[in-house]
């Protein structure tokens, strides 16, 4: 297994149909128009994949990212739509890759504010944040801290207007733009115990009909060592 980090500019009309073909096995109510016009608004892309048994290298998931740069305030790092083949599950090839990303942009701007903006409609996305980057918002633990407020504020808005509510945290478009098939979004009881599931579950109450918690993470030098640690260096 292998992945790769391409400018969105250089896939291909047929491999975005392919992207879309991947993503639509996993999410209800998505359209191939949608998908290929959120898909023009990124600026890159991280692409996953393996061979099959014929040795045909073959796409097995992706994640796309929105990079703004907003001089003095930071940088910005936007997830948006992503998708891993169930086959492989736990293979942590998209945690390594997006550990990459976090990485070069940490030395391309080594004295520029470093975040990560996402959205979640499912728990595991949550965790993900939640372990890996302490400093993120919301959380079960502290307030939500005022230096990163503003610009999680500016940044929702200005991308989601009428449909995000700063005050719930949540981005509800009123009719669902893309949900988590239902078999693939319920936590087990044993995921419930998680504190952090648990905040996630009581603030996005309604995430499976496609409701956005709204997050951001505040990428510290102590964060890039831990997880490229965890992902780019331990076998």
């Amino acid at each position: 297994m292998r992945y790769s980090i391409k400018p969105i500019s250089k896939l291909t009309p047929a491999f975005k149909i392919d992207m879309f073909d991947l993503f639509k096995q996993y999410y209800d109510d998505v359209d191939q128009e949608s998908f290929l016009k959120d898909l023009s608004e990124k600026n890159f892309i991280i692409l996953l994949w393996d061979k099959n048994q014929n040795q045909k290298e073959y796409l097995f998931g992706f994640s796309t990212i929105l990079k703004k740069h907003l001089e003095e305030k930071g940088i910005l790092i936007f997830s948006g739509d992503t998708v891993v083949d169930k086959a492989h599950w736990g293979t942590k090839l998209l945690q390594k890759a997006f550990t990459k990303v976090l990485l070069r942009q940490r030395l391309k701007y080594p004295f520029t504010p470093l975040y990560w903006m996402l959205i979640s409609k499912g728990f595991k996305t949550y965790l993900l944040m939640r372990r890996n980057f302490p400093v993120s918002f919301p959380n079960h633990i502290s307030k939500f801290d005022q230096r990163y407020f503003s610009i999680w504020k500016q940044f929702y808005q200005d991308r989601y207007s009428r449909f995000f509510n700063p005050e719930t945290y949540l981005i509800d478009f009123d009719e669902s733009k893309g949900r988590v098939k239902e078999m693939l979004s319920q936590p087990t009881e044993v995921a419930l115990k998680n504190k952090d599931v648990e905040y996630f579950m009581k603030t996005n109450s309604k995430y499976a009909e496609g409701v956005e918690l709204a997050c951001i993470a505040y990428i510290r030098w102590t964060d890039i060592f831990s997880s490229g640690f965890k992902y780019l260096f331990k076998r």
